[in-house]
């Protein structure tokens, strides 16, 4: 746990600290080696009022519990620190020092970043950066060999997570000090791979944030939220299915999830990867060519589960759309319905061509006789 994981923590918790300070312990004396952290690190917040908000998020007075840190099984042990490591300020970038000429300096360099897509499930920060400060590593055979030159300002990269899945959502960001490596890595690096699969690069959209006033969380966040369960509530109980069938959640044989806007580089391997965490699966198929896939779930819940957590999930950088799938036990039903029609009407027809093909025997003379007798010709 190092100060890119304190970082991703941050993001994860909604949390807006102006500093992240994670101290370098001394090298262990027996091997050497230095830890990444002592066991403890600073959040220091814009005000008193922001801090406070953010331990009453993870500690309960009432009962003594604490939320569990994301991607760990340790608990949050947070508290009031004694002594300030860096004072306070609106950004960290805002803070000058005096240079050797006497003119006020930034106090942090300034970073440049882009955006990276299309990685691979198993990539992680590291292997990130390594791809950038020695791109040798991005080349394959299938492409034109070509020289990069080290991106050497690569200072970190950091790849987005699910929160509650732990899985990579696929995409990621690269920071640089200099912003020439910037905009070279932005010519230089598309394409190149990234462990399996070739990145895809492009500027980095910055997102303004107001910064909240006391103890009100930003409305957007809350505007986010609330639109998200709404649409996840919708999608549970009752929509329009994607062949125009009516769907419900009220159908206890339906486990199927249907994937919509599915990128076509996305194997049926690489979609199970994303929805195994949610439960055991049956089975998944992605049809060629029709940019969407199923997902059918052993049990209800847990596909109730994945429609929830996933829902707008960026799959190979496209968001993928979930609803109900057919159910399978209704397509059974109207399989059966249609066989018993089709043998009814079997039957029908070998009866009319038994009629035809033996005429009835010819009307006797005492039923000739009879008729008579009914003043029937």
């Amino acid at each position: 746990m190092d100060e890119e994981y304190a970082k991703q923590v941050c993001s994860f918790m909604g949390w807006e600290p102006t500093s992240i300070k994670v101290p370098r312990p001394a090298p262990d004396p027996a091997t050497g080696q230095q830890a990444n952290n002592p066991g403890y690190m600073f959040l220091t917040f814009a005000s008193t009022s922001v801090a406070a908000s953010v331990l009453a998020q993870v500690m309960n007075p009432a009962t003594g519990s604490t939320v569990t840190m994301p991607n760990s099984t340790k608990p949050f042990v947070l508290s009031w620190a004694s002594s300030t490591p860096i004072t306070p300020s609106t950004s960290p970038i805002e803070r000058t020092t005096t240079g050797p000429n006497g003119a006020a300096q930034p106090a942090f360099p300034k970073e440049y970043s882009i955006f990276v897509g299309d990685l691979a499930p198993e990539a992680s920060n590291s292997d990130l950066v390594a791809v950038f400060r020695n791109p040798v590593l991005g080349l394959r055979s299938d492409r034109e060999p070509k020289f990069i030159r080290p991106f050497l300002s690569c200072k970190s990269a950091k790849i987005m997570l699910d929160p509650v899945t732990g899985v990579s959502r696929g995409y990621g960001f690269v920071r640089f000090t200099d912003e020439a490596d910037q905009q070279r890595a932005l010519i230089e690096m598309h394409g190149l791979y990234c462990l399996s699969r070739p990145m895809r690069i492009s500027p980095a959209t910055a997102k303004f944030k107001s910064q909240p006033q006391g103890d009100a969380p930003p409305s957007t966040t809350t505007d986010d939220t609330w639109k998200h369960q709404q649409q996840v509530r919708a999608i549970l109980s009752n929509l329009i299915g994607p062949n125009g069938e009516q769907l419900t959640s009220t159908d206890p044989y339906n486990t199927t999830v249907f994937v919509g806007g599915l990128s076509p580089l996305i194997q049926e391997e690489t979609l199970r990867t994303f929805f195994a965490p949610f439960g055991d699966i049956h089975y998944v198929k992605v049809p060629v060519g029709k940019h969407c896939g199923f997902v059918q779930f052993v049990r209800k819940a847990d596909a109730e589960r994945a429609i929830e957590k996933m829902q707008g999930f960026p799959i190979g950088g496209s968001r993928i759309r979930l609803s109900w799938g057919r159910s399978q036990y209704k397509a059974a039903q109207a399989a059966a319905q249609a066989a018993q029609a089709a043998a009814q009407a079997a039957q029908a027809a070998a009866l009319q061509a038994q009629l035809q093909a033996s005429p009835p025997p010819p009307i006797t003379s005492q039923a000739i006789e009879l008729l008579r007798k009914l003043g029937l010709s």
